[in-house]
């Protein structure tokens, strides 16, 4: 219940002024000595919606419902009761207070509205960085209103349970089958850790061949000279690799550490975080990897400092396969990154996914996987 005042605070104040204005207002004391109706009634539905918060009988959303509509009646019936100690009236009869509980019910419906996105992407955020601290995958879980939800099949679970309940405004670690929506699509195929292991080795390997193919020419000819191009575009390659990154790091090392960004510093801070790190997916898949998560969390947080912006997530493909499978798959890479800077708190309706497929190659030669990339590009906000 802490964590629910601390998250809801604007609205249980909202709620004490109108039990306050209902108390001056609506405070018809009369002869009869006993309490109203509708206040024996509430306080015994209050009793009630108490002891189920407390037995963690309602899951998810909807005891984060109930909570907010407990600690907001409470308010509100405090602010009558203030009211009526400082007017020296009784607490007796004055049935025109229900009224109050009309703008009360909408201020709850409001904080439910507008509070709990933002209490379940702090919790999503905590809860990422500990399971990734803990080495495990972060994409691996969902939060539901407080409670937290792990599929049976996560590795160490009963321990890794402990510590997310420890975390402050976690009410429950929730055992799931699978996850769902967003969460299921970020996941993706991660209970199947080993396959997508040798599923990488492979693709590792059979990219291996074209880059010693110039090697088998010396032993041809022994006579004829090797060239020089391919020994010359190494190192400059790798040169350019590695003075782009320092670059980056120096523009990195430049953006302020607090307050808001205005769109050129935000672009450049994103352009330079995907320059130092690539967000990679699975071979010809859609999935997120999850070593990408850190640069995606990198990347949240500095969206989250550039409130003014809009920004288009483009996701660009290589020119193998079929144009229009190219095309759909950059899509959906784009959509998934999206969906991931959502879950860490970015709003959505800031976000555009844009697949390029293969239109808009950087290389030549994509042997090195430089045309599969993500690029998101900073629009001022109209």
């Amino acid at each position: 219940m802490t964590f629910v005042v601390a998250q809801f605070w604007v609205w249980l104040l909202a709620a004490l002024a109108v039990g306050v204005l209902t108390g001056v207002f609506g405070s018809q004391p009369t002869e009869h000595g006993k309490i109203a109706g509708w206040l024996r009634w509430w306080g015994l539905a209050f009793a009630a919606g108490l002891a189920v918060a407390l037995l963690h009988i309602l899951p998810g959303r909807p005891a984060v419902y109930l909570e907010s509509g407990l600690a907001i009646f409470a308010v509100f019936l405090a602010g009558c009761g203030l009211t009526a100690v400082f007017s020296r009236r009784s607490l007796r009869h004055h049935e025109a207070w229900a009224l109050g509980l009309v703008p009360a019910a909408l201020i709850w419906q409001g904080a439910n509205l507008l509070a709990l996105p933002k209490l379940e992407a702090d919790l999503k955020r905590e809860v990422a960085t500990l399971i990734e601290r803990a080495g495990g995958d972060p994409l691996d879980f969902d939060v539901a209103g407080r409670d937290a939800l792990l599929p049976i099949d996560v590795a160490d679970r009963v321990a890794l349970a402990k510590r997310i309940e420890a975390i402050p405004g976690v009410r429950v670690v929730a055992a799931i089958d699978e996850l769902t929506g967003v969460a299921g699509q970020l996941r993706e195929a991660a209970a199947a850790a080993e396959a997508a292991k040798t599923a990488s080795s492979g693709d590792k390997a059979a990219t291996a061949p074209k880059a010693a193919e110039p090697a088998p020419r010396k032993t041809t000819n022994a006579t004829q000279p090797a060239p020089s191009e391919p020994v010359k575009d190494a190192p400059s390659q790798s040169a350019h690799r590695a003075d782009k990154a320092q670059a980056a790091a120096a523009v990195l090392a430049a953006v302020p550490r607090t307050g808001d960004l205005d769109a050129a510093v935000c672009q450049s801070a994103l352009s330079a975080t995907l320059a130092v790190e690539n967000i990679e997916f699975r071979s010809r898949k859609a999935s997120i990897r999850r070593a990408s998560a850190n640069v995606l969390d990198k990347l949240a947080a500095l969206l989250q400092r550039c409130p003014k912006t809009k920004v288009e997530v483009g996701a660009h493909a290589d020119s193998i396969g079929h144009d229009e499978d190219n095309q759909q798959l950059s899509t959906r890479r784009a959509q998934r990154v999206v969906d991931y800077l959502v879950r860490m708190g970015v709003e959505r309706d800031r976000l555009a996914a844009v697949g390029y497929g293969a239109r808009k190659p950087t290389a030549a030669h994509d042997s090195g996987g430089e045309n599969r990339r993500i690029e998101l590009v900073v629009k001022q906000r109209r």
